[in-house]
């Protein structure tokens, strides 16, 4: 019975050490066909009626909820091997809101990792190079429509070469949610 065990074991530990080093070349990845989670956010209320960030957890699990993958954007950054910008959408099907995913990710290790993610309603990607990400964000008042938030405002991201990431550069934004 002990032997069983111990067979069972090795053979899931090598079946998802194998599933594990898959991910070697991030130009061959299909991000579609991943399972992806978005972080919770655990911080200060956000503010406003709209603004905040989009529910954590595994995404597509919610069938009111319709996923489209809106970009996806393959760079190669100074010092890094290569790196995917991908923006999700999260709409619900029966009523107005509708969330952005933010993702960027990278083979390190064998593995597919999440390195960035920002989220949120009105979150979107509006410029991704191998140097920077820009995101805006729709910023909306009390009497706001869903449809329309009062104004918009950009943050930018800059490569970090010696992090391996993107750091947030510059933002009249106070978006405490975003990275």
């Amino acid at each position: 019975m002990i032997c069983i065990i111990i067979l069972q074991f090795l053979l899931y530990f090598w079946a998802t050490s194998l599933w594990a080093s898959t991910c070697t070349d991030i130009a061959s990845v299909d991000i579609a066909k991943q399972s992806l989670v978005a972080a919770s956010y655990y911080g200060e209320p956000f503010y406003g009626i709209y603004n905040g960030p989009a529910p954590g957890g595994k995404l597509g699990t919610d069938p009111d909820l319709k996923l489209a993958v809106e970009q996806n954007h393959l760079l190669r950054p100074e010092g890094s091997s290569g790196i995917r910008v991908v923006e999700i959408s999260e709409d619900q099907r029966k009523g107005s809101s509708t969330y952005y995913y933010v993702f960027v990710f990278e083979c390190r290790k064998g593995t597919l990792q999440k390195i960035f993610e920002a989220t949120g309603q009105g979150v979107q990607l509006r410029r991704a190079t191998a140097r920077d990400l820009e995101l805006s964000v729709g910023i909306w008042r009390p009497n706001d429509p869903h449809s329309s938030p009062s104004r918009e405002v950009r943050i930018l991201y800059q490569w970090r070469p010696d992090r391996q990431r993107f750091v947030r550069r510059g933002s009249k934004a106070a978006c405490p949610w975003l990275p």
